[in-house]
């Protein structure tokens, strides 16, 4: 089983400092942050994209920006406060949908599973894994079609 012990979060009411970080991430994320990991990715633009765990939707923006119109993303999110806030920071955007709807995600001890739990539901899914990036936070992987493989 998972290493993570789960602990309920109130994402519906987050804290101000959790609400600053957003702001600032909003501001600075693309430029310091996201621009250079999506890079890497090389996207043709015309990719479906499945962003779990979205927030308010900092680092979609960023993605959309290197999809062209062929392109979809998709962000989902437990939190109802940060799918409307998502919503709206993304609202110029025809090919985005956002959705409520309960994916876990392993960013903190406090509400996660364990990255090889998440392996195995996108390899059953009928996906494998690319790419990934793992720090002590935060996993980040690229799954791609077993089909083009």
């Amino acid at each position: 089983m998972s290493e993570y012990k789960y602990t309920r979060v109130d994402f519906d009411n987050p804290s101000f400092l959790f609400v600053l970080e957003d702001i600032l991430k909003n501001f600075l994320g693309c430029l310091l942050l996201y621009n250079p990991y999506i890079k890497s990715f090389e996207l043709r633009g015309d990719e479906h994209i499945l962003d779990f765990g979205c927030g308010g939707g900092t680092d979609s923006k960023c993605i959309l920006d290197f999809l062209n119109e062929n392109g979809y993303l998709t962000c989902i999110d437990t939190s109802g406060y940060w799918v409307k806030k998502a919503e709206k920071r993304l609202s110029k955007y025809s090919n985005v949908e956002c959705k409520l709807g309960d994916i876990r995600e392993p960013i903190r001890k406090s509400h996660s599973i364990a990255i090889n739990e998440i392996q195995t539901l996108l390899s059953v899914a009928g996906l494998r894994e690319a790419e990934y990036e793992e720090t002590k936070s935060e996993y980040r992987g690229k799954f791609i079609w077993n089909e083009q493989i």
